[in-house]
């Protein structure tokens, strides 16, 4: 990089040439031309009338004082004219033209140029012309006193006489910024920029993607056709004053900002913020977001399947600020605080009930309206310490310190209890129901609901959480809890510490006594995500320790352990246990039972009956795994063997295949997969690829007491 310094004399008019690199050309007094070359150049013309090419690269050109003639060439160039009546020209390439003070000449060539004509004191004079390509055109009239100013942009062929006394043709972008007084700015086809300053100002985009700045003072800004970024800001008072903002067509945001604003987002999928003060916010046609903030605000979806909110965050008792939250036509999702009126509107609506920020001193109520309420009870009312909800298409519920009763509606709801003994109802459909702090009790009802006790694992509470109909989910942690699955294939998820399944912490607290009650159906209970083994004993269940310490169990049918060693012992029902990893003992005793040790040395026993053994799907290597002992495998009772074939590799069209050996291995040229018994140790060994060595044999299992086996003892299974 080489620093070029031309004669500081006025008297002197010199030519300075640049190099091939990347120069710093500093020409000073006089009228002096200077040819930058190639490289990135940075040139300073200093005084004098200048003439400066930058040729090739990517070069920053600098008149200074004097009516100088830039011109950029090649590459995307920066034209500064400074002081003087300039001539800048960008050439080609994406160019950036400042003409500073004077009356100048700025022409942007070929190429997406930015042309920017100063503040007021500069643009006086100033004669723009884009040439070809997307142009954009910068003003700045923030320094203008006394009155606003009206632009409007015209098409790019028309020469337009802008205020402060400039000419502008073939731009397609403004980015104009009014004054503090009442502006009326107006855009063309494209993405443009319009600031309305102080005052109240009115805007309007038209087409293109624009982004519409209102600033303070009760401006009306119009975005007009395109996907449209709408800014109130200041607005007046949360009394009087505000913005009028409309998104007009296309995916519109817009946010209000202070001010009782009145916000529209027209046609399209809308994004909506009222902010602070009293607003009216409308979301029009299209699946819009709307949201009230701060202020007693007025919410409107319209048309389309909409999210409407209150979002209020005053939520004390001297506050007056309630929200009318409406869904209007379509799906909607209606959220509203305490004190706020909710309307669902036409469609299959969902109510979203936010008193999470409750307290036991709050007496206040909210009024809920569906015009198509399939039961009856059309009334929310939230008085000291209760709650009762009746009705709705559809009910997300978020309770606060104090008792509440929740029933839910006719479809999929969503209920919190919070803090407090809440009692919650999901009815028909497929509920979430979540009670949180406090002696909660949970009714699933119809469907296939998930009901979580959702204690503070720092202090235990007892639930009790009833399924209803339908095959529910439960998931129970601290306390002594009942837990009833009525009808239904129910699963229950276990865990009495403070574990939390996505964080994946383990610190025990302590085990609770749960009461689990299948009821009909066939009904699954898991400890996978507890933090200590178990130990059950469904003979005999004083003696269940561990995770299952003082837990009892009622028409459970299945059983899954946990990542730790542990122990099920089973009863004269048929029995199915999943042990997890680790190393496991489970002994079904009587019943046709189904044992699968999971990973992990395991001890299998069956029990009278006919039961099933699952085989482990470790086959990785020679005895790459410890494997299990089947204790009482008895062909004479029934007993089978059960393989996966995706866990063993095995295709759909994979036929069982067995030979006996006294000793490991397979007969040479046996294809795989194939497994081999065994019959003077009663082991049982895989071989994926059949090659017949006993090192690239896996040890299955050791069946105790057995001395053959046949094709028919296995069952083969997806």
């Amino acid at each position: 990089m080489a620093t070029i310094n031309g004669k500081d004399d006025p008297t002197i008019a010199e030519t300075i040439t640049g190099t091939t690199g990347s120069d710093y050309i500093y020409a000073y007094a006089g009228n002096d031309t200077v040819n930058a070359g190639y490289g990135n150049d940075t040139v300073f013309g200093g005084d004098g009338n200048d003439i400066i090419n930058g040729g090739y690269g990517r070069d920053w050109l600098y008149g200074d004082a004097g009516a100088d003639k830039l011109y950029g060439g090649e590459n995307d160039d920066f034209l500064f004219g400074g002081d003087g009546n300039d001539t800048l020209s960008g050439g080609s390439g994406s160019d950036t033209l400042y003409g500073g003070a004077g009356a100048d000449k700025l022409y942007g060539d070929a190429g997406d140029d930015r042309l920017d004509v100063g503040s007021w004191s500069e643009m006086n004079g100033d004669t723009v012309d884009g040439g070809s390509g997307i142009d954009t055109l910068v003003a700045d009239y923030s320094a203008k006193t006394g009155s606003g100013i009206t632009f409007t942009a015209a098409d790019p062929l028309i020469q337009l006489t802008a205020p402060g006394g400039f000419t502008v043709k073939n731009v397609e972008i403004y980015n104009i910024t009014g004054t503090s007084y009442a502006d009326k700015l107006t855009g063309y086809m494209l993405g443009d920029m319009l600031m309305g300053g102080g005052g109240a100002d009115t805007i309007k985009g038209l087409g293109g993607h624009d982004i519409l700045y209102g600033g303070s003072g009760a401006d009306k800004v119009y975005g007009g056709n395109g996907n449209d970024t709408l800014y109130g800001e200041g607005g007046w008072s949360d009394v009087a004053g505000g913005d009028t903002l409309d998104g007009g067509e296309g995916h519109d945001y817009i946010s209000g900002g202070g001010g009782a604003d009145i916000i529209t987002g027209g046609n399209g999928r809308d994004t909506l913020y009222g902010d602070e003060g009293n607003d009216n916010v409308q979301g029009g046609d299209g699946d819009d977001g709307a949201y009230g903030g701060d202020g007693a605000d007025t919410v409107t979806g319209g048309n389309g399947n909409d999210y409407v909110y209150s979002e209020s965050s005053t939520a004390d008792n001297d506050s007056t600020n309630y929200d009318v939250v409406d869904g209007g036509a379509g799906n909607d999702v209606v959220g509203i605080g305490v004190g706020d009126k909710g309307v669902g509107g036409t469609g299959t609506d969902r109510i979203v009930l936010m008193f999470d920020d409750l307290n036991s001193k709050d007496a206040k109520y909210a009024t809920v309206v569906n015009y198509n309420l399939a039961v009856s009870g059309q009334t929310l009312t939230n008085v000291g310490n209760g709650t009762t909800i009746v009705g709705f298409e559809s009910i997300e519920f978020h309770g606060g310190a104090g008792g509440d009763t929740v029933t839910g509606a006719g479809l999929d709801d969503y209920l919190y209890g919070g803090r407090g003994n809440d009692k919650l109802n999901g009815g028909a459909g497929n509920d979430w129901l979540q009670g949180d702090a406090g002696t909660d009790v949970l009714n699933g009802g119809a469907g296939n609901d998930t009901l979580h006790d959702g204690d503070d694992y720092n202090k235990p509470y007892n639930d009790t959480l009833n399924g209803g109909d339908g095959n529910d989910i439960f998931w129970d942690g601290v306390g002594n809890d009942k837990l009833n699955g009525d009808a239904g294939n129910d699963t229950f998820h276990l865990y009495d510490d403070t574990h939390n399944p996505v964080a994946g912490d383990y610190d025990l607290i302590a085990w609770g006594a749960d009461t689990v009650n299948g009821g009909a159906g066939t009904d699954f209970v898991s400890y996978w995500h507890s933090g200590e083994s178990v130990y059950v004993d469904l003979t005999n269940q004083e003696k269940n320790a561990g995770a299952a310490t003082k837990d009892t169990f009622t028409s459970i049918e299945k059983f899954e352990g946990t990542s730790y060693d542990d122990v099920f012992l089973g009863s004269a029902a048929n029995d199915w246990f999943d042990g997890g990893s680790s190393d496991d003992v489970l002994n079904a005793r009587g019943g046709n039972d189904t044992l699968i040790g999971g990973a992990g040395s395991d001890t299998l026993t069956g029990g009278t009956g006919a039961d099933r053994f699952h085989l482990d799907n470790l086959w990785y290597g020679a005895n790459s795994w410890p494997a299990d002992v089947i204790t009482d495998f008895k062909r004479a009772e029934g007993d089978k063997l059960v393989v996966s074939r995706s866990d063993f590799g095995m295709d759909a069209s994979s036929a069982m295949k067995l030979v006996l050996q006294t000793t490991p291995g397979v007969p040479a040229g046996t294809n795989g997969p194939i497994f081999m018994f065994e019959t003077d140790t009663s082991r049982l060994w895989f071989d994926q690829d059949g090659t017949g060595t006993e090192y690239d044999l896996a040890l299955i299992g050791t069946l105790n007491g057995v001395t053959t086996l046949s094709t028919s003892d296995f069952v083969l299974i997806a």
